[in-house]
């Protein structure tokens, strides 16, 4: 019912213009009985519910992006390359990502064995090659101002590397590794 151009919201219980209702030719009088503000919050909710029960009822599907395997054009590459310019992820935008690989790794072993294998010894791009003076030190002030901005990375990446997830847990050094790391350690 409208009465003065406003009508009565029956989620919120407020008398609202017309203005803020969506207009609906089933109902009597035009309009949806929520108020835009409510009707779109209810649609939140379904929403994250929606997608609640699929997780459950899909639990071991990986989302994979609909462009997978499509190459993009010189243009739009030139184009997402400028629009990324500048965008520094946040950590807790880079922790999450670590925590999805690990996730997806974790369901799938095999996976990380191809990753791994596609980039290791000469086929890793940057095989053979060394970081100039120059390059080495913007690399160790970019990782070190990272460490300055959230402290809470050091712990993150320490967590991440102690007890069991370290690569070298049980396993002991070569006399010739040993050998090695003695001579990077004193520069010569």
């Amino acid at each position: 019912m409208i009465v003065d151009g406003k009508k009565y919201c029956s989620k919120c219980g407020e008398w609202k213009p017309v203005e803020e209702f969506h207009k609906n030719a089933g109902k009597g009088d035009g309009y949806q009985s929520y108020c835009k503000k409510c009707r779109s919050a209810l649609d939140k909710i379904d929403r994250l519910k929606k997608k609640e029960q699929y997780k459950l009822l899909h639990p071991n599907e990986v989302k994979v992006s609909r462009n997978k395997g499509k190459k993009h054009s010189e243009a739009t590459r030139k184009k997402m390359s400028e629009s990324h310019k500048g965008k520094v992820k946040t950590p807790e935008h880079l922790k999450n990502i670590g925590l999805g690989l690990k996730k997806y790794y974790d369901d799938h072993p095999e996976k990380r064995i191809e990753a791994s294998n596609r980039v290791s010894g000469e086929k890793h791009p940057q095989y053979g090659t060394h970081p100039s003076e120059e390059t080495r030190k913007k690399i160790g002030f970019i990782t070190k101002k990272r460490f300055e901005d959230d402290p809470s990375l050091r712990k993150i990446y320490s967590e991440r590397f102690s007890g069991k997830n370290n690569p070298m847990f049980g396993k002991k050094h070569t006399e010739e590794a040993h050998v090695k790391m003695r001579i990077g350690h004193i520069g010569k």
